[in-house]
């Protein structure tokens, strides 16, 4: 199961919440795994962590982050700065230490200059996100950014991009190199050139060779040999 929303944080209910829900579907007897896909910071509490203790839970948190910037989370209105994030981050790595993040950046929204991009940057390679997406701003007609008048040119733009991209690949090449030589439950998805893929619980993708045909949806343990491409290698530990 994978909970998504709009706005996933605004789940609150008058009777509970989201990790009343959590707990609610963890109760599900034939369940093999439960996700939640992007959430907003201020909807990563304490009790929401602490429901993905169980080992169905997938301690996988896509928290975007837009900017690493305070000046322009303001000009975005996003309601958090970088220190509030961050800390969210830590909790959940304090509570889970095999979490894992996600993240969303937006580069050259109005106003975003060398120092803003910098400090962005800073946080894609501390944070050491295992998946991330990186926007361009474009300007929507009748939003007020793109009345700005302190607009990034689109070379600068793609440019950022693309740095940005860079060391996000980077810093999941140390975080891939680290799960080498360990063995990993994967949930299986499918099968390709010969080999099995899915995701471990805390959401990597792994490509496997097994000696046996799979079912979609049962979950292997799997040893992990190398990495390729962004992605993990293994081979089916269960003979």
């Amino acid at each position: 199961i994978v909970l998504t929303g709009i706005d996933l944080a605004g789940y609150r209910p008058e009777d509970g919440s989201l990790a009343d829900l959590v707990r609610s579907l963890l109760d599900l007897p034939k369940l093999r795994r439960l996700r939640l896909a992007s959430i907003n910071e201020d909807g990563i509490t304490r009790p929401l962590v602490e429901s993905f203790a169980d080992e169905r839970a997938c301690p996988h948190f896509h928290i975007p982050l837009q900017s690493g910037d305070d000046r322009i989370l303001r000009r975005m209105r996003r309601g958090y700065t970088t220190s509030i994030y961050l800390d969210r981050i830590r909790m959940v790595r304090d509570l889970l230490p095999e979490a894992s993040f996600g993240t969303d950046i937006i580069v050259g929204f109005p106003g975003e200059d060398e120092g803003a991009f910098r400090a962005t940057c800073r946080i894609v390679e501390e944070a050491g996100f295992s998946n991330l997406h990186v926007f361009r701003y474009s300007p929507r007609p009748g939003t007020e950014a793109a009345g700005f008048d302190d607009q990034v040119e689109g070379p600068v733009k793609r440019m950022r991009a693309e740095r940005i991209d860079r060391i996000w690949r980077e810093t999941l090449g140390t975080l891939l190199d680290s799960r080498v030589g360990s063995t990993q439950d994967v949930l299986v998805e499918g099968d390709r050139d010969g080999r099995w893929y899915g995701y471990t619980r805390d959401y990597l993708r792994v490509s496997f060779a097994a000696e046996r045909e799979l079912v979609v949806g049962e979950e292997r343990p799997v040893r992990i040999t190398g990495v390729e491409k962004g992605i993990l290698k293994g081979e089916d530990a269960k003979r």
